[in-house]
């Protein structure tokens, strides 16, 4: 099996189409303003990815941190010419003006072939990179192409001049739900949680492939309540790594709303990832329930009930109207429940709806599930395991 990273970057529409689209813009002689997420999951292999593809095609690939590679106040276009062609240095500096030492780099080709990835810029540095490559003026691939990579809650603050490729507009969460559905199927999580930690790994992590491939490593799903695992795994990286997770200017990262104490946001999460998968599956046991006993359930629908406890008698309803001559494929959750627990008018010792009690208890569970979630009420693991167990084991 491929590295996870690697699953992530080329076998998934939303990444794979991110490289392919700031490739295509420098192999167009277009350079490139990344507006990046700066939770990206696994910057470095991203770039790396990048750096491989333009090898092929015989460009080079220069990655500049410009907090760490360039001074403060130092002027950019020495710097990479003295990164690039250190030899022509002194002809340059005799340059005076700066378009007579921009005009000396592309008609001497000091950047031939030449990609230079600019990363881990502030907002006044971004400012001056993009007052630099606006000035210089690449109209070639042989005079020089670049990549500022800046994180996109700077976008308000600055003036765009090159391509822009913002990483939100192609990487999406069904493109982590995606990827972690494929994970799921080579891990030791048991076969009947696969989809429900699939689904819950996305809905949590959003597009963060790198925590989400963390959680469907180290959570114990069947057991162990998602954003309790959460909270180890935000242990465990801040532990081990010196990786942080930064404030985004879209949907907050988990990491972010943990150390908010937004505990809620994150059960809404949870939620969500749950409302997807256990109410079709209830759904699914509804209707093989009503297959099973088709006859029975219509016969009720057409009997007089009587209510013991109060004496009422009447006919099955549902939201009031009464179900004569309906489809018993119509018949709800809810009100299947109600007819295994009131007594026939005419044989009050018989249930309406005669079951055994393995599926009273079962039609009950599916009933208490299916209202949970109806009230944003999430389900233990352990409720899920038995939803899904239970289905697939009949399955």
């Amino acid at each position: 099996m491929k590295e996870v990273s690697q699953i992530w970057l080329e076998d998934i529409t939303g990444p794979s189409s991110l490289s392919d689209k700031i490739v295509q813009s420098l192999l167009n002689a277009e350079s490139v303003t990344f507006l990046a997420d700066p939770n990206m999951p696994w910057k470095l292999q991203f770039r790396g990815n990048i750096e491989s593809r333009l090898g092929r095609v015989n460009l080079r690939f220069k990655l500049i941190d410009d907090a760490d590679d360039v001074k403060e106040g130092e002027d950019i276009g020495k710097y990479l010419v003295t990164t690039a062609a250190h030899n022509r240095l002194h002809d340059y500096l005799r340059k005076r003006s700066n378009k007579e030492r921009n005009d000396f780099i592309r008609e001497n080709n000091l950047f031939n072939s030449m990609v230079f990835w600019v990363k881990g810029l502030t907002l006044s540095q971004a400012i001056q990179w993009i007052q630099f490559i606006y000035a210089y003026r690449s109209k070639k691939i042989a005079d020089g192409m670049f990549v500022l990579e800046i994180p996109s809650q700077y976008q308000s603050g600055i003036k765009l001049h090159s391509s822009i490729v913002k990483y939100s507009d192609f990487v999406k969460n069904q493109d982590l739900l995606l990827y972690a559905s494929i994970l799921v199927e080579n891990s030791s999580i048991p076969p009947h949680m696969r989809l429900y930690a699939a689904n819950v790994a996305a809905s949590i992590c959003v597009t963060d492939a790198e925590v989400a491939d963390k959680m469907l490593r180290d959570l114990d799903f069947e057991n162990e309540d998602p954003i309790a695992g959460l909270k180890r795994v935000h242990a465990d990286w801040f532990a081990n790594s010196s990786k942080g997770k930064l404030k985004n200017d879209s949907e907050p990262h988990p990491f972010e709303l943990l150390e908010d104490a937004d505990v809620n946001r994150l059960e809404k999460r949870v939620w969500i990832a749950q409302l997807q998968i256990a109410f079709p599956a209830i759904e699914l046991e509804r209707v093989e329930f009503i297959n099973n006993k088709y006859i029975l359930i219509k016969e009720a629908m057409n009997t007089e009930y009587l209510e013991r406890e109060t004496g009422k008698t009447d006919y099955i309803r549902q939201y009031n109207d009464w179900m004569w001559d309906q489809n018993p494929y119509d018949v709800e959750i809810g009100t299947l429940w109600k007819m295994i627990r009131l007594y026939r008018k005419d044989k009050p010792s018989q249930y309406l709806l005669h079951v055994s009690e393995e599926e009273r208890q079962r039609l009950s569970f599916l009933r208490d599930r299916r209202n949970d979630l109806a009230h944003m009420k999430t389900c233990t693991p352990q409720q899920i395991s038995d939803l899904f167990k239970k289905y697939r084991c009949q399955h």
